[in-house]
């Protein structure tokens, strides 16, 4: 009986070596790297994977691991990094759909794509992974019908959750909601505001930046060429580097896996010499200035840097400063500029206190895995709400530098968590449990997934049904109105009945009046 069980174990989770193709054009390090750790241990497992990316690992143990260098599509990203910077919110939305095009014109302009969708007599693939931002790539599953994942380095769009089935309520999953856990404690104005950023994503993406891009594709793929919404349908699972706790309870269907809480953290490494030395010597302990690997600091403008120098300057605290450029002048004794950082092993020296960082996702993480109270100064879509998250569960500070930086407010923020470091520190400690208490490791949770749609040649039986009901039948506005009518028309008949009874009554009453009269005559 036991061994029937041990090879009913092996059965389940064996799955032979299968040929994957994996698409992932964004031109970002943060979007790239994340998604390392699932390329090599696919490799390792004796997969064979054809990788289409930005930043090539260049992993020469990695002999199932084919790599194809798109890195020239970072040139498209530079106008787009520098609006972060310097533009509002409707300046940079301007910009993305010629963003988009340009780096959907390189991949399927390329040989390499050409290649694959001319040869598919020739090649064979048993499972097509896509990054969701790009779903035009899932037409690889229509060429070689095979099984597509949807991967996402950290959550999706509403308009993908759609597709896929996940409930994307406005006021359920609004921006309060996401700052704070488990609170649905909004009022009115929240509510109108939720519902009116949703309606502004829906138009800005049907009608500003999808056309754009289906353009491109039907270019590449002729006239007849499937919409993004009908290729994202066909996906068999969406896998999101997201977590519970960072954000938020969702309502997923099946086919939705999360395996977020720091799947790309790697094994500790030694630091480059000048930067331990550096912070051994720092006797009253190290803040690290890092803003991510796409915004670049020295394109703030220069008010915003004097401010930053300023404030640090007297700090009695050493800074480390990921700052890319030569052009700082007037540099604090004790600020070191780094034009490149090993994060991750700079947040694990124990004199760093603070992280001063734009709030993206893998800064977020590896602040909480190392014990880290951040400050954050966030740019760009999910920075914000990681900000406000982080400043709700007392992880550390938000602070809003947009147009301006406050000195005030900035020294301020760093006086707080400095002041009061023994706090922040133990609450990013609890959060950092609440995280890793899994039954299985992110990565472990992600291939399981993916070999289990090579397994079963896809996930299709997962699929939500709801999303084939109409929306009128999804919030059941045929149901309500037809109990409004039956309600409508009995209150309608109830109404005519005593109406008539009434009206019987009275001509009795005076019947019988007109009789008594009648009588007395």
């Amino acid at each position: 009986m036991k061994v029937l069980a041990f090879i009913s174990i092996l059965s389940v989770s064996f799955c032979s070596a299968a040929n994957i193709l994996a698409v992932v054009p964004s031109p970002a390090f943060s979007h790239q790297s994340t998604f390392w750790p699932i390329w090599r241990e696919l490799s390792l497992r004796g997969h064979q994977v054809t990788l289409l990316t930005t930043d090539p690992m260049r992993n020469r143990s990695l002999t199932n691991l084919t790599e194809h260098n798109f890195h020239d599509a970072y040139k498209h990203s530079e106008e787009l990094n520098s609006l972060i910077n310097t533009a509002n919110f409707l300046v940079l939305i301007q910009s993305v759909p010629n963003y988009v095009a340009d780096i959907l014109t390189t991949f399927f302009g390329s040989e390499v794509v050409q290649d694959l969708l001319k040869n598919n007599s020739t090649k064979k693939y048993d499972l097509v992974i896509v990054e969701g931002l790009f779903p035009e790539f899932l037409i690889f599953g229509d060429v070689y019908k095979c099984p597509t994942i949807l991967i996402h380095s950290a959550d999706t769009l509403p308009s993908i959750h759609k597709v896929m089935g996940n409930s994307m309520h406005p006021v359920v999953y609004s921006m309060k909601y996401y700052a704070c856990r488990g609170t649905l404690n909004i009022t009115f104005l929240d509510r109108l505001g939720s519902t009116l950023y949703y309606a502004f994503l829906y138009v800005v993406r049907q009608f500003h930046i999808n056309p754009v891009r289906h353009t491109v594709f039907k270019k590449y793929m002729g006239p007849n060429a499937p919409t993004i919404d009908e290729l994202t349908g066909k996906a068999d699972l969406l896998l999101l580097n997201i977590h519970p706790v960072l954000h938020g309870v969702k309502l997923l269907g099946q086919n939705t896996i999360t395996f977020g809480g720091g799947v790309h953290i790697r094994e500790p490494q030694p630091l480059p010499k000048n930067i331990k030395s550096f912070l051994d010597k720092a006797n009253n302990g190290v803040i690290y200035f890092s803003l991510g690997s796409s915004i670049n600091t020295s394109q703030m403008d220069d008010v915003k840097k004097k401010t930053i120098i300023d404030t640090l300057r007297p700090l009695p605290y050493r800074i480390i400063w990921k700052y890319e450029q030569d052009d700082l002048s007037n540099i604090p004794e004790n600020v070191m500029i780094v034009k490149w950082a090993p994060q991750q092993d700079i947040l694990r020296h124990p004199n760093v206190k603070l992280f001063i960082t734009q709030g993206g996702q893998q800064s977020t993480e590896e602040a909480i895995l190392n014990g880290v109270p951040m400050l954050v100064l966030p740019f760009i879509t999910d920075q914000i709400p990681n900000a406000k998250k982080i400043e709700c569960e007392g992880l550390g500070k938000y602070v809003n530098h947009k147009p301006t930086l406050s000195k005030e407010q900035f020294k301020s923020a760093i006086e707080e968590i400095l002041n009061n470091h023994s706090k922040y520190r133990e609450r990013v400690k609890e959060f950092a449990k609440l995280l890793l208490d899994e039954p299985m490791p992110g990565i472990e949770k992600a291939i399981w997934w993916i070999e289990y749609t090579i397994r079963h040649k896809g996930a299709k039986h997962l699929r939500n049904p709801i999303v084939d009901i109409p929306m009128y039948q999804y919030l059941m506005l045929d149901i309500i109105a037809t109990v409004f009518a039956v309600l409508l028309f009995m209150i309608t008949i109830l109404y005519l009945l005593i109406k008539t009874i009434k009206c019987f009554v009275s001509y009795i009453k005076q019947k019988s009046k007109s009789d008594v009269n009648k009588k007395k005559q």
